[in-house]
């Protein structure tokens, strides 16, 4: 199953004054059913990618389930840098009269009427290509971590449920509301050959 969750921290600027901190993270969820049906404990992946000056998350966080708090490690945790490129290339081509277009128009006595059919063209074309590249870099962030069977059965009697990243110093918060919350049991209700609703 995979989610998109905001963390929106408020902190207090330089300034003093109330803002936020804003973050999207991928969550990838993931669950194995061994032999006998045995269900495995259900693995947390997760991703983000922001600015190449952003904190590295900690190995550590929490996951809190209705009013209990349980210390979360993150393992298989990796960051690097993501460089984009995109070259566009346009041409264009500018015609230069040489003074002598008009050099066999026909003129009218009556009233100077110009035959522009009969106009030769002794222009020459001045073809420009530029070429522009745009590079973008950012900085990929993921790892992953274990949702013990206590803290399932915990999801799945309907508690309320977040995690906490730190990024550097500063706290991530991902909340569940309750359409989430909602996916999330459904997901960790399924077995092998139900079929999705």
């Amino acid at each position: 199953m995979k989610l998109l969750l905001l963390s929106n921290e408020p902190y207090l600027d330089h300034f003093g004054a109330p803002t936020s901190l804003k973050y999207y993270f991928y969550f990838d969820l993931t669950r194995e059913i061994g032999a006998d049906n045995k269900i495995i404990p259900t693995s947390v992946r997760f991703s983000y990618r922001g600015a190449t000056g952003d904190a590295p998350i900690a190995k550590t966080g929490f996951l809190k389930i209705g009013e209990k708090i349980n210390p979360l490690v993150i393992g298989n945790s990796d960051s690097q840098l993501v460089t984009k490129t995109s070259v566009t290339t346009s041409t264009s081509t500018n015609f230069a009269n040489g003074g002598s277009d008009h050099s066999n128009a026909i003129m009218n006595a009556k009233g100077g009427f110009v035959d522009f059919t009969k106009v030769k063209s002794s222009g020459t074309g001045n073809t420009q290509t530029k070429t522009s590249v745009h590079t973008h870099t950012s900085k990929e962030q993921s790892g992953m971590f274990l949702l013990k069977r206590e803290d399932e059965q915990a999801i799945l009697e309907g508690k309320p449920f977040s995690i906490r990243f730190y990024m550097g110093s500063y706290p991530l918060t991902f909340e569940f509301n309750e359409k989430n919350s909602n996916y999330l049991k459904n997901f960790l209700l399924a077995k092998p050959g139900m079929q999705a609703d």
